[in-house]
């Protein structure tokens, strides 16, 4: 089953359009590579993650962001999404890791994250 996630998370106050996630940390979907992670990260430390996984092979990436700059790439195949959040001060909950401790499971598409990010407009 194909698994493929691009996003923000971030700790602290969550940036309009951001789904909260455990440890006051938040996620805010992308539906590309263009983002403000820079920019929010005058307010507090952001990732930017990207997983692409299908039939178990793929990549995983993380960016950090501080103060407005690019400060760490983590690039180690199948650890980035659990380095990254390590790296904003999210604690894993043993025995999961950090992305199950964030839950970041819930949804296997990012379409279906934006999708509860921005729920369809009541009649």
């Amino acid at each position: 089953m194909a698994y493929e996630l691009t996003a923000l998370i971030g700790v602290g106050s969550p940036p309009p359009g951001s789904i909260k996630l455990p440890q006051n940390a938040w996620l805010l979907p992308l539906m590309d590579e263009d983002h403000n992670a820079a920019e929010l990260s005058f307010a507090a430390s952001v990732a930017c993650i990207t997983a692409e996984f299908c039939g178990g092979a793929g990549a995983q990436t993380a960016t950090l962001y501080v103060s407005g700059r690019e400060q760490t790439k983590f690039e180690t195949g199948y650890q980035a999404i659990n380095d990254a959040p390590h790296a904003l001060g999210i604690t894993a909950e043993p025995p999961k890791d950090a992305f199950d401790t964030l839950g970041l499971g819930r949804y296997r598409r990012t379409e279906d994250w934006l999708r509860e990010a921005m729920p369809p407009p009541s009649p």
